[in-house]
């Protein structure tokens, strides 16, 4: 068994950080890191039996008593510096949190149930305990008075910012491309959004069909426009969309719907933003499901966000059974929401994004929102 020719030594703190700093304190900056566990009989945020211990050693020579049979030589390794080890030391308690017991939480008693709730809506845990140390530092986090909750809320309410409806000028023509993967609902969005202004604000609408490859996509559009009484043009080409555009310079509002294309085929991205650059629109929303996979949703926003979009729009709610994507797509894209859409039905199931109600929506879930007072309608 090794024998220690220096100093080892245990500390104990309320927090990791606590303990760290008393190791760096005693043992200087190249201490190694043996052993951390969390240890119950002592009383840590708001009387709850939880600590945690470290225990430390000053970088020294190790003699070993001769093994009782061959080993392998261990490999050279370098001492290492302090912060490597914090690093190492802080994925180990992740880990014991993720095996502790029910009755010894790490997290104060105010931060415990925030920390279910946000797992549970599909955000990943560095984001979480991100999230969470800056509430604990605000709020105190001690107690079950609300006061935790309340700070959470309002910093996901600043993470998640909102643009507001879209901003019609007249007499100037106002156009507005929606972009975005297949399946998102780019067409059923852009008829919500034009019943809205032409049947509740009395604007004049027209449409733009960009989306040639699916011939369903344009007859949908088709009859949206002869409910409405709008016109319709349909473009293949850069050239036909700059004309297109051209005859709607009487129109108020005219919204672009543009062909589903898979973001990992480049060659069609790239005819989507020549077509876009001829539509010079003034806001270009990127349209994204709820519904879909972490990673589909990011791989999304990483190659559609370059086109030009300026603004989000998130639908299918009513498919989604977390809502963790909602502050991941609008930090990963650094745009504003402007929608949130609910179910099929037009002119209704969208409502204007607001940060408060996206707020409850991440930390609550999908079914929340839904619970919530009737949705905006206007546009």
């Amino acid at each position: 068994m090794s024998q220690a020719a220096g100093r080892v030594r245990t500390f104990t703190g309320s927090t990791m950080d606590e303990a760290l700093a008393r190791v760096r304190a005693e043992l200087g900056p190249d201490a190694v890191i043996l052993l951390a566990r969390s240890l119950s009989g002592q009383k840590w945020w708001g009387g709850r039996d939880c600590a945690v211990e470290v225990t430390a050693g000053a970088p020294v020579d190790i003699v070993d008593s001769p093994p009782s049979r061959p080993a392998a030589p261990a490999p050279a390794r370098d001492p290492q510096p302090l912060a490597i080890e914090v690093a190492e030391l802080r994925g180990i308690v992740e880990e014991m949190r993720r095996r502790r017991a029910p009755d010894t939480p790490l997290d104060p008693p105010g931060i415990a149930p925030l920390r279910e709730a946000l797992a549970e809506q599909g955000l990943p845990e560095e984001l979480v305990t991100g999230l969470l140390r800056r509430v604990e530092y605000v709020s105190g986090a001690s107690g079950d008075d609300g006061r935790a909750r309340r700070s959470l809320l309002s910093l996901i309410e600043r993470l998640i910012t909102t643009s507001g409806p879209v901003s019609i000028a007249p007499p100037k023509t106002t156009r507005i491309a929606l972009i975005g993967p297949t399946g998102v609902g780019k067409t059923t969005t852009i008829a919500k959004l034009a019943a809205n202004l032409r049947v509740r604000e009395g604007r004049s609408v027209g449409f733009i069909a960009a989306d040639t490859y699916r011939i369903a996509a344009v007859d949908q559009l088709k009859r949206y426009a002869e409910l409405l009484g709008a016109p319709v043009k349909i473009v293949r080409s850069p050239d036909e969309m700059a004309r297109a555009v051209g005859a709607f310079s009487r129109t108020d509002v005219v919204f672009i719907d543009t062909a589903g294309r898979s973001h990992r085929d480049k060659t069609r991205m790239r005819e989507l933003g020549r077509i876009l650059a001829s539509a010079r629109a003034d806001e270009v929303h990127l349209v994204l499901s709820l519904a879909a996979e972490r990673q589909s949703l990011f791989s999304a926003v990483d190659r559609f966000t370059p086109l030009g979009a300026t603004r989000l729009v998130l639908t299918k709610l009513d498919e989604a059974e977390r809502a963790g994507a909602v502050l991941q797509a609008s930090a990963r894209a650094r745009l504003p929401v402007s929608y949130i859409t609910t179910g099929q039905e037009v002119p209704d199931d969208i409502e204007v994004a607001d940060s408060s109600r996206l707020a409850r929506l991440v930390l609550d879930g999908p079914s929340a929102l839904r619970r919530a007072a009737p949705l905006r309608r206007s546009a």
